[in-house]
């Protein structure tokens, strides 16, 4: 795949080392397989995106808390299967990233690994974002535009928090189509049925957290 190639071409000036291009390559994998997911399905297909990454990489993801908790390891071996196990405990972009920073220890590297994969599953919150790119300088908020202009998916990648409304773009779109209040009013159902299951869904997965 292009994506495995281009990750390993940009780690290879920082981290060229096999262990580390293969856990730059399994980040970049986690992030490319969520975006292939239509408005909001990467979160119901979690573990399906994991296993891709798992059997990529071989890494087992299925580590004791007590292993890894406040627990210093620089290696890629010892942090991305740990930032994995964040992610298929989390419920949502916060969630993910507050999981990864209460392990302490090198929490601003395992936070940045989980919160880019965080990203491409959930999304993040409007308000969240505005608040940190209010504090990027200049250039750094025209790369990071120039970014979420070009790369796949972009308008799709919202807050899916399940905090507030999170109903289709279609589905605000007949909102001023007249001709399509009963198609909307389906449409609109069906969302509010999505997003109950969703929440069960993160509920469940939440639990995982009480054996770790």
């Amino acid at each position: 795949l292009q994506v495995l190639d281009a990750a390993a071409a940009t780690a290879a000036p920082t981290h060229n080392h096999d262990e580390g291009i293969k856990g730059a390559q399994t980040v970049a994998l986690a992030i490319f397989k969520a975006l292939q997911y239509r408005y909001q399905e990467a979160a119901l297909n979690i573990d399906d995106i994991l296993n891709d990454c798992v059997e990529f990489s071989g890494y087992d993801i299925n580590m004791p808390k007590a292993s890894v908790i406040n627990r210093f390891d620089e290696t890629c071996q010892g942090t991305v299967p740990v930032a994995l196990k964040i992610i298929s405990m989390a419920t949502s972009f916060e969630d993910a990233i507050r999981l990864a920073v209460s392990l302490g220890a090198d929490a601003d590297t395992l936070g940045a690994i989980v919160g880019s994969i965080a990203e491409a599953i959930w999304g993040i919150p409007s308000s969240m974002k505005r608040k940190f790119e209010r504090l990027l300088p200049e250039d750094m908020q025209t790369v990071l535009k120039d970014f979420h202009h070009k790369r796949p998916h972009s308008n799709n990648l919202i807050d899916t928090c399940y905090a507030g409304d999170d109903f289709s773009n279609e589905t605000w779109d007949l909102l001023y189509d007249l001709d399509g209040k009963e198609a909307y009013e389906q449409q609109l159902a069906q969302a509010k049925a999505d997003h109950l299951n969703k929440r069960n869904i993160m509920a469940q997965r939440a639990k995982a957290r009480e054996t770790w």
